[in-house]
């Protein structure tokens, strides 16, 4: 062992180790003298060390090494031996990192050596980043970043301590620069891009709120950015409702409401301080206008009808055919969220490729990627619809690599299309949007997860005028979504929020459907003009626009007021249960509705609430009968509906009138 052995000389000395060599009569013994003077290695006398097979060695005497060392003391002071720009000489920009190798002729205490010690011998203000050592005791890399124009030319500050590995200090008693001066050019201004309203240039209603996209060729800083930033290039004046960072840190929403007919012309006002991440600002010497005006016209636009939900599903899986089913027979449209995670940091393979309804793709518009490379932004978010999905139960088919969530809303009362759509910034659970028209359904998703962190669904709650639709996620909640769908009485600028959970690897977005305008030349709008007790200011045909229990569509059918509640009570449908092998589903019909092909009347029925048939679909393959042949008169039958009392699950069978009325 160590304490085998003695140094003879006068150096100071620690015996560090002994190591075996592949001779077994042969060790090395590692020495490290501290001082200077003379090494001669011995044993110590009463050693014990033995042969093999024990045989002690004789150590009466200390056994001394036949060389004796001289160690002398390193007294002379490093000396800086260059430094060498990664730029080559060529001029900088202002808020870009420069990368300097600073060379010494001998190995340093890599411990002496920090930011402090060095500095700029040129004019720009800079800051020294970091200093590393590198494989080579004698080499170490200064990075600095330049905070402005001028010169940069890095120099070992005055006063600097760095020693060599002896302690000798490197002499600093005036700065020592590098040979080479960099020019520094001044951080370039930002610009605008362009300004793109969501009304394709217009015209627009003067009740009709819109959003411009406003685009940088930087990213700026979202604090610097605000409604007092812009103002109206036309007339009259409007107003700035929220302004809204994106997803793009380049763009922001801006979201807007006219004063009133006239012309808009969205524009950044003169004076405005809108500014890079660097500081720098957007030169507003003068206004930057949309190169667009926009013309308003008085008033609201024309009348819309309402919107309904028919029915809605959601699923989970781990494969890259997410399948579901829903039965969108008798919807005007199918919007489907597909959300979900990617495997590992850069694998961009679980965001959706492709969404399906029995075999029909369907249109993405809202699209928010994963952003591969990125940590906690590892969570896909997409929206997708398809108008008149004219089938039965269909089967949906969201494509992605990895695993994903899926929610499906059947919509009914929706014009082609999709209005205004939002996407949050990274880790937001609020997205501001504007809308279009009145009786607009907003349908928003909150996706979590992505690069190991936990979706926590259980803790998502949608915030009102949001009401949740589903909350679903994969395994461990490695990724989820919750949404949510908003039924919207009037245009305007709204947030549309989630709380709870947890904000790593989470971002919002929602899309607007707009509703469809009732046609003036149909039975049911003509219908829809009265007489009746009062006036018919919406003539929406899913709305309950009395309050009395009954839609006005289903009033149109069943010979209703609408604009009466007292009289819903007498005109709802009723249920016969006295038939021995049937149960009876009994209303009056209006002949006109009828035969109106725009008016779809169906009675739909089932064991529970949730998974409904109807009379159009499935009625034959059901058994059940449909009887229009009683003649009320007055232009009214007497419907019945004969349901098979075999369709009851423990004793439980529901039925209901449908009426959608197309626009």
């Amino acid at each position: 062992s160590t304490a085998d052995f003695e140094t003879a000389g006068s150096a100071s000395v620690n015996i560090d180790s002994i190591r075996g060599t592949l001779n077994p009569a042969a060790f090395e013994v590692i020495v490290t003298p501290t001082t200077a003077g003379t090494v001669h290695l011995r044993t110590q006398a009463g050693a014990v060390i033995k042969d093999p097979v024990g045989n002690p060695m004789n150590t009466s005497a200390p056994v001394a090494d036949d060389t004796i060392i001289t160690i002398t003391t390193d007294s002379t002071a490093p000396l800086l031996v260059s430094i060498e720009d990664n730029a080559a000489g060529a001029p900088v920009q202002a808020f870009s990192k420069v990368t300097y190798t600073v060379t010494f002729d001998e190995a340093m205490n890599a411990s002496t050596l920090d930011t402090a010690d060095f500095g700029n011998s040129g004019t720009a203000p800079i800051t020294v980043n970091s200093v590393a050592a590198t494989g080579n005791p004698a080499v170490f890399t200064v990075t600095v970043t330049p905070a402005g124009a001028g010169t940069l030319k890095l120099a070992a500050v005055s006063g600097a301590t760095i020693t060599d590995l002896a302690g000798n200090a490197l002499l600093t008693t005036i700065a020592l620069p590098d040979d080479t001066t960099l020019t520094v050019d001044p951080d370039p201004l930002p610009t605008l891009v362009s300004i793109e309203d969501s009304q394709s240039g217009g015209p627009v209603y003067a009740a009709q709120s819109f959003t411009c996209l406003v685009t940088f060729d930087q990213v700026i800083i979202p604090a610097s950015v605000d409604a007092a930033d812009f103002e109206n290039g036309g007339a009259p004046a409007f107003t700035v409702n929220a302004v809204a960072a994106t997803s793009n840190p380049s763009v922001f929403a801006v979201h807007v409401t006219p004063g009133g007919p006239g012309t808009i012309r969205l524009q950044i006002k003169a004076g405005a301080v809108i500014t890079n991440v660097n500081g720098t600002a957007v030169n507003t010497a003068a206004a930057l206008p949309d190169d667009t005006a926009i013309t308003v016209n008085a008033g609201s636009g024309p009348a819309r009808g309402m919107i309904t939900v028919d029915s809605t599903t959601s699923w989970s899986g781990t494969t890259a055919s997410l399948t579901g089913t829903l039965d969108a027979s008798l919807s005007d449209k199918l919007v489907v969220i597909v959300t979900g995670e990617h495997g590992n940091p850069g694998d961009l393979s679980g965001n959706c490729s492709d969404v399906t309804y029995d075999g029909v793709s369907l249109t993405r518009v809202v699209d928010r990627n994963a952003i591969g490379g990125t940590p906690f932004d590892q969570t896909y978010n997409d929206i997708w619809y398809l108008d008149n999905p004219a089938t039965s139960t269909g089967s949906i088919v969201a494509t992605v690599n990895t695993r994903g969530n899926v929610t499906a809303f059947a919509l009914s009362g929706t014009a082609p299309g999709a209005g205004q759509t939002a996407i949050s910034p990274q880790a937001s659970k609020s997205v501001v949007l504007t809308t279009s028209f009145a009786n607009s359904i907003v349908i928003a998703s909150h996706g979590m997860g992505g690069n190991g962190n936990t979706a926590n669904v259980a803790s998502v709650d949608t915030v009102a005028p949001l009401t949740e639709t589903s909350a679903l996620f994969n395994g461990s909640t490695w990724d989820g979504h919750v949404t949510g769908f908003a039924m919207i009485p009037a245009s305007g600028t709204d947030t549309y929020s989630f709380t709870g959970g947890n904000l790593v690897g989470s971002h919002t977005i929602a899309a607007e459907f707009i509703a469809a305008e009732p046609s003036s030349g149909a039975p049911y709008a003509t219908w829809a003009q009265g007489p009746f007790s009062g006036p018919l200011t919406n003539p929406a045909a899913g709305m309950d626009f009395d309050g009395g229990g009954l839609a006005t569509g289903i009033e149109w059918v069943v010979g209703g007021d609408p604009t009466t509640a007292s009289d819903d009570a007498a005109s709802i449908p009723a249920l016969d249960s006295s038939h021995p092998t049937n149960f009876e589903f009994i209303f009056k019909q209006r002949d006109a509705a009828d035969a109106d092909p725009g008016t779809t009347i169906v009675v739909e029925y089932g064991s529970d609430l949730a998974g409904w048939r109807n009379t159009a679909v499935h009625g034959l393959a059901d058994g059940v009968v449909v009887d229009e042949t009683t003649s009320l008169g007055g232009g009214f039958h007497e419907v019945t509906v004969s349901i098979p009392r075999t369709l009851a699950v423990d004793g439980s069978l529901f039925a209901r009138l449908k009426v959608t009325v197309a626009p």
